[in-house]
């Protein structure tokens, strides 16, 4: 006979293993409201970190002006957005720049008097008489509107009030655009300044169109200005620098801006050549504006402002900033917010006539703004 293994099989209480149950579900539990303690403190942080960026990029934080230095005089509703702006000393004349997204290479030129009538406006095939087109980046007024100075990517003009071209200078070279310019009070002297890439010039011209000097900068111009005599020139370029020339081409010096990672350097030069307002744009960081005077020295030490460009009064004593969709911001000599002028979407330039009576804005809803100082 044999006899086979036997097991006996022990019995645990259901009283057991309800309770070993329990303890599991208990040890879950716990760890499910550490698992929703820690999204939730990942949540706060997010919160948190979307609050900071919106500190960052809001709209701005200055409290409302309840008696504006600057009220609206007109507006003019034009077909594009209107990047870049300039209106003559006595405030007589306004030229505007459409940017026309929908025709390449074609934008438009506005001719506007004070009283917000439109002169002309003309296409760029039609004002330079060329089937290509042309992107227009700058315009700058002589009193009056004696001549008007157009910068774009093929070259630059020199116009008559009617819109005729008396000269062109610049050839059919993209990266050999004439993209920057300025003209003299009483019509004698244009400066002329290049974005290549790598490198920049500047050029002085007269009103015959010929070219008196050049000078290379070590960055792209991305700003030029001319003193209402022609005494003086000021630039700034994607390196970071400002330069004070006379018109002679004599560098009376240069200045960098920092260490930053620059997009652009926007400068503005009183009438008399003895101030000079800059806005440094960079690329990762809060752009800022200054003051300097003509021996390179800081009035206004850079402080942090949006800044898309920059225009100053012949004394210096009040800085308008172009900037976005924080709209127009104005700000004196000593860095003290003004007041701010809003447009229905993003301030994209300004100009002011010397004593800053008049400011003519470009914006990006379409429209020429005037502003009057009451």
């Amino acid at each position: 006979m044999s006899f086979g293994v036997g097991y006996i099989t022990k019995q645990v209480p259901l009283e057991s293993q309800i309770s070993e149950y329990e303890s599991q579900i208990n040890i879950l539990q716990g760890q499910i409201a550490e698992k929703d303690a820690l999204i939730t403190n990942l949540q706060n942080i997010v919160a948190d970190l979307e609050s900071q960026i919106n500190n960052l990029t809001s709209t701005p934080t200055h409290p409302p002006i309840s008696n504006a230095t600057w009220s609206l005089v007109w507006e003019y509703k034009a077909d594009y957005e209107i990047k870049k702006v300039s209106i003559s000393s006595d405030g007589n004349y306004i030229a505007a720049v459409g940017n026309n997204y929908d025709r390449s290479r074609n934008d438009i030129l506005h001719l506007l008097t004070r009283e917000g009538e439109l002169l002309w406006k003309k296409e760029s095939r039609e004002l330079f008489d060329s089937s290509v087109g042309d992107w227009i980046h700058h315009v700058s007024v002589s009193q009056n509107a004696s001549f008007i100075v157009v910068g774009s990517d093929y070259g630059s003009y020199l116009l008559q009030r009617d819109g005729s071209i008396v000269w062109k200078m610049g050839n059919y070279s993209y990266l050999k655009g004439m993209n920057f310019v300025s003209i003299s009070d009483n019509s004698e002297y244009i400066v002329i300044g290049t974005y290549e890439i790598g490198e920049g010039w500047l050029y002085l011209l007269n009103k015959n169109g010929q070219d008196l000097w050049n000078y290379r900068t070590l960055g792209d111009v991305t700003s030029v200005s001319i003193s209402k005599e022609g005494d003086y020139i000021v630039a700034g370029d994607n390196k970071g620098y400002v330069y004070l020339l006379d018109r002679q081409g004599n560098l009376l010096w240069d200045k960098k801006m920092g260490e930053d990672d620059f997009h652009s350097i926007h400068s503005s030069i009183s009438p008399d050549g003895q101030f000079i307002g800059v806005g440094i744009e960079s690329y990762y960081k809060k752009g800022k504006i200054g003051l300097l005077n003509n021996q390179g020295e800081w009035m206004l030490e850079p402080i942090e402002e949006t800044v898309e460009g920059i225009s100053i009064t012949s004394t210096g004593d009040f800085l308008f900033i172009p900037a976005g969709e924080r709209g127009l911001l104005i700000y004196n000599a000593e860095g003290t917010f003004i007041e701010s002028f809003e447009s229905r979407e993003k301030v994209l330039d300004v100009a002011n006539t010397p004593d800053g009576s008049y400011l003519v804005v470009g914006s990006d809803d379409m429209r020429i703004y005037l502003l009057k100082k009451s």
